[in-house]
């Protein structure tokens, strides 16, 4: 827990070797939050996004945590962490009317920046997105004082 604690602010570290330690599921869970702390949107944003390999990572059973942190491009891994396990509270807080340009940042800016794991979650997330916001794929027409919504998925 100390270690964990210790390498919050860290920058610059990427590897360690932990491997052979008997860590206690509280070791485990400090880890994992110094790797993606999910208890708010500021906090995932702040979490480490540096460290890249801990040796064992079986043992502490962070590894989908460690290789969203494959990029060099730290702003990016920080940005996807949050839609990642907060895109609920995003869809709260920015509202339907930003959804195109949060969808255009998670599918163009980043799309270089990325590891393979990062670019399949960005596209789960553009998925959700899609599923659950109906209202992007509606139009009104305005003919002759008539205001019908149509469905652009169905014609």
């Amino acid at each position: 827990v100390i270690l964990a604690d210790a390498l919050r602010h860290n920058k610059s570290l990427q590897f360690m070797s932990l491997g052979r330690n008997n860590f206690t599921a509280k070791g485990r869970k400090a880890f994992s939050t110094l790797l993606c702390n999910k208890s708010s949107i500021e906090e995932t944003f702040s979490s480490n996004h540096t460290l890249e390999c801990l040796g064992s990572n079986d043992e502490l059973s962070v590894h989908h945590l460690l290789a969203l942190n494959l990029s060099d491009d730290k702003r990016a891994m920080a940005m996807n962490k949050v839609v990642k396990f907060h895109l609920s509270e995003l869809l709260v807080i920015m509202g339907v009317k930003l959804l195109p340009n949060i969808m255009t940042t998670l599918g163009a800016k980043q799309k270089d920046s990325c590891h393979e794991q990062c670019k399949r979650d960005l596209l789960s997330a553009m998925f959700s997105i899609v599923r659950n916001t109906p209202a992007l794929f509606q139009y009104v027409s305005a003919d002759d004082g008539n205001q019908d919504v149509f469905d652009i998925v169905d014609g």
